[in-house]
């Protein structure tokens, strides 16, 4: 850990602490919200299959958005 890093309350090591974090994860205000502003914007694009590289961390969320919503 650097002195930049925060730390996280969660310890993802432990695989119940990482399960309870996952299912609490999408309830966090405006996620959701997120999630569908940025499937609008792709499909602004009118492209019919749109290439998305999502950087980051965690579980894949978005990305698992974006496939349902842009098969």
């Amino acid at each position: 850990m650097t002195d930049h890093d925060v730390p996280s309350p969660v310890d993802f090591r432990q695989m119940e602490d990482a399960i309870a974090w996952e299912s609490e994860a999408m309830d966090r205000p405006f996620r959701r919200e997120f999630f569908d502003a940025f499937t609008h914007e792709l499909r602004k694009l009118r492209k019919p299959a749109p290439r998305v590289l999502e950087l980051g961390y965690g579980p894949g969320f978005l990305a698992l958005h974006l496939l349902r919503q842009l098969p």
